[in-house]
């Protein structure tokens, strides 16, 4: 049974009262430093349809990477998530090298990553169905030879973490969401195509619809989810998978 000191029982005492994600990034960024880890990701996928709708994340990565990450679209090649599609035990990334070698854009996405620090990780799937994988990432700056027996050493504690984080941000989400109105079809397509890094002018011809009308829903959608800027608004779109 854990301990009142322990990892586990640690980040379920912190999350109890936790009622926005704010909140839990902290706890979420607290438990990853204390269990030896410099970065932590909460990542779902779409496995249908995914190559329109960008990757919902939760995370202390670098923001450099993040904004390479989506602005390169490197869901579609991130050999981390076709593991965790493929399978539902924890892994570390050591296990995606005799893979991702198979690609020179594997490889590039990886070694993109480790430039940025991020070289080594201890993946947990923590939900997946016919639409939608989920996972949780512990990443560090060290190299495997450091990070392999913190693994071996915490990994239940790990992966229990990951599941509470992952329950956390699946109540959290629940309850704002009603707050949250839906947005249209066309908002949707609108808000995916100027979060994939495309102007109103390319998003317009993209849609069969002009510039200004563009400029019309990008006004609708910043005042439906209360936001100032379009950055906030792609930010509650794809934490709460408006998205879909």
């Amino acid at each position: 049974m854990p301990t009142p000191n322990n990892p586990v029982s640690r980040v379920s005492a912190q999350l109890r009262n936790i009622s926005d994600l704010s909140q839990l990034r902290v706890v979420f960024h607290d438990i990853t430093q204390s269990l030896g880890f410099d970065w932590y990701v909460y990542a779902n996928f779409r496995t249908l349809g995914s190559f329109d709708t960008p990757p919902s994340l939760i995370s202390n990565y670098p923001q450099g990477w993040l904004d390479e990450y989506m602005e390169n679209q490197y869901d579609r090649i991130d050999p981390v998530v076709g593991r965790t599609v493929r399978e539902i035990s924890p892994f570390l990334w050591s296990r995606l090298y005799p893979d991702f070698r198979k690609t020179d854009q594997e490889r590039h996405m990886m070694e993109r990553a480790a430039s940025w620090g991020l070289r080594t990780g201890y993946v947990v799937p923590v939900s997946k169905n016919s639409k939608t994988v989920a996972l949780v990432s512990f990443v560090s700056r060290h190299d495997i030879d450091v990070v392999e027996p913190m693994v071996a050493s915490e990994g239940d504690a790990l992966s229990y973490v990951a599941i509470i984080i992952y329950n956390a941000i699946a109540n959290i989400s629940r309850k704002w969401k009603h707050d949250i109105p839906k947005l249209s079809k066309r908002e949707t397509e609108v808000l995916r195509a100027l979060s994939a890094g495309k102007s109103a002018k390319q998003t317009a011809a993209e849609l069969g619809i002009t510039a200004n009308t563009v400029y019309f829903h990008n006004m609708r959608i910043k005042k439906k989810l209360k936001v100032r800027n379009l950055e906030h608004a792609i930010s509650v779109a794809t934490e709460f998978n408006l998205y879909q």
